[in-house]
């Protein structure tokens, strides 16, 4: 889509699908691009579910040394925090970045 246009609807695209169903609004097929976007997501969420569930060893894992465990807690503790209390950090990034 143009910059005009975007300009002119002032509208943000962040996210591919808002920029279809905002683009099959106009066009009346809201209704069947809701569909396929379903359909396209119920199939990724399918294969997750398939793999966590699955007996085979086809995928097995390495095993990881202790430096790789200390990175691996270091960044899922990290992940943990940040979701929890987000603030302080957000607090840094608002004071640096112009606005």
């Amino acid at each position: 889509m143009s910059k005009s246009c975007r300009k002119f609807y002032n509208v943000d695209f962040g996210n591919g699908k808002i920029v279809i169903h905002w683009a099959a609004g106009f066009n009346g097929f809201v209704t069947f691009s809701k569909i396929i976007n379903s359909v396209i997501g119920l199939y990724y969420y399918l294969r997750v579910i398939t793999t966590l569930f699955s007996t085979t060893n086809e995928n097995k894992l390495p095993e990881l040394s202790f430096s790789g465990n200390v990175a691996l807690a270091v960044v899922g503790l990290s992940i943990l925090i940040l979701g929890i209390y987000p603030g302080w950090l957000i607090d840094i990034i608002a004071k640096y970045v112009i606005l």
